[in-house]
């Protein structure tokens, strides 16, 4: 594993400056090269899967779509591949933080910010991985980087909120990967921009019960109000689902399917029936 990631490493080195890219609005020059250095997960995906007809290295880092709710794209999450993935999955907090700061490395590296424009980039981080520091070349505005903690209670919420503090003291906007377990306090919360859910870890009636609880949470305090974001986003049902309970944005497989998002309706109203089940279990007639 160590030699692995010591050959990771030397390919990387020396890091250089991003390349500056002329601000043209919705460039094609400027998608194409966003396209060869971060493509879209299923693009990415596709290629890895690809007979090797040539000698081209694969870029470590893919993209995946972040849609509105005025359907459209407004921005980007990076990640590394599926398959750098694997290789970190469920290991350690030391190999979590490589991860990590490899893909902040690769993120200065390719000069997301200039391509994207005004469009949001997010990525996700480990909390603990904040303890070595955010490269300072990576791009700040329109950044959001999204904070996860292991799914057990969090020990340490003053920690917790230094670490929230120190990235938007930064200049980055701040996200929460909301897991069942490890729940921020409120005080914490309301220092982040967003909250974000993966849609089959919860079923639809936690969903909108989240939802309800962060309007409540945006009532009470004002602007800037946290936006609520679902990801891993399956079906046209689970985009319908989320769009009603007022989610602001919503990325996954069906999102970067490029198929028409409204979709036919379902023979099976999944709020109803989410509906009758709360009724059941709360022993409604």
């Amino acid at each position: 594993m160590f030699r692995f990631l010591a050959s990771i490493f030397q390919r990387l080195a020396p890091l250089r400056n991003p390349k500056p890219v002329a601000k043209v609005k919705d460039s094609p020059d400027a998608f194409a090269q966003l396209n060869e250095v971060a493509p879209l997960i299923a693009v990415r995906d596709a290629a890895s899967h690809a007979p090797a007809t040539t000698a081209k290295v694969l870029p470590f880092v893919c993209r995946e779509a972040i849609l509105n709710r005025a359907e459209r794209i407004c921005g980007y999450e990076f990640l590394l591949d599926r398959p750098m993935q694997a290789r970190f999955k469920d290991r350690g907090v030391g190999i979590r933080k490589t991860y990590d700061h490899l893909l902040m490395r690769e993120l200065t590296r390719v000069g997301h910010g200039s391509l994207l424009q005004d469009r949001l980039t997010m990525f996700e981080i480990g909390a603990a991985s904040m303890v070595g520091g955010i490269p300072n070349k990576l791009p700040r505005a329109n950044s959001v980087i999204f904070l996860n903690a292991p799914n057990d209670p969090i020990q340490d919420q003053t920690m917790m909120g230094k670490r929230i503090d120190a990235l938007n003291g930064a200049g980055f906007q701040v996200g929460w990967s909301w897991q069942k377990a490890a729940e921020l306090s409120m005080d914490a919360l309301t220092r982040c921009r967003f909250v974000r859910v993966d849609t089959t870890a919860f079923d639809g009636i936690e969903l909108k019960e989240l939802a309800r609880r962060l309007a409540r949470l945006n009532r009470a305090n004002g602007e800037p109000r946290i936006q609520l974001i679902t990801r891993n986003v399956q079906t046209v049902d689970d985009f319908q689902m989320c769009f009603r309970a007022g989610f602001d944005f919503f990325q996954g497989p069906f999102i970067s399917s490029f198929k028409s998002w409204k979709g036919p309706k379902s023979d099976v109203d999944r709020l109803r029936v989410f509906g009758l089940l709360r009724r059941l279990r709360s022993g409604a007639d």
